[in-house]
């Protein structure tokens, strides 16, 4: 047991299937196959960087998580940068979870919803959050100008 998770788990372990509440975060390029799978082995959320869907990346990593776990894990993508194209793609290998960040994620709910993904949508603002309520969001990950990269204008603290 880590100083990160209790005896009965929280409610991000028990929705995600995960024996501790870390997950990776989905950083393009940076957040592959193996760093996605090795996180879900050691019961994390090994989320992989599907970012601005680039075919060729996607068509060598998801292969690389899906074969490498058998520990939940999931794939974020830029809403504003993607299409039904890239979700249906990452959906054919059956991650517990898509990840959709700076951008609007209602064309894609639908699709999500037809799996049994779990749908986390990133806000970095209470307009945001309220979409991501809205769209009946399973979890949501507020970023806010104390992260490295954001599109807040806001700290989190006050979210």
């Amino acid at each position: 047991m880590t100083a990160f998770s209790t005896a009965d788990g929280t409610e991000l372990t028990e929705l995600l299937g995960v024996r501790h509440p870390i997950v990776l975060a989905p950083m393009g390029g940076s957040a592959g196959g193996a760093p996605a799978a090795a996180v879900s082995q050691a019961g994390g959320l090994g989320l992989l960087g599907g970012a601005y869907w680039d075919r060729a990346w996607l068509e060598r990593e998801l292969p690389i998580v899906s074969e490498s776990t058998d520990q939940p894990w999931g794939v974020g993508f830029l809403a504003w940068a993607i299409d039904a194209g890239a979700v249906q793609h990452a959906l054919e290998f059956n991650p517990a979870a898509v990840m959709l960040s700076f951008g609007d994620p209602r064309p894609f709910v639908d699709q999500i919803r037809r799996t049994d993904a779990a749908l986390i949508v990133q806000v970095a603002d209470l307009d945001e959050a309220r979409l991501a309520v809205d769209v009946g969001a399973d979890a949501i990950v507020a970023q806010g100008t104390d992260s490295t990269i954001s599109t807040s204008s806001r700290p989190t603290a006050r979210m």
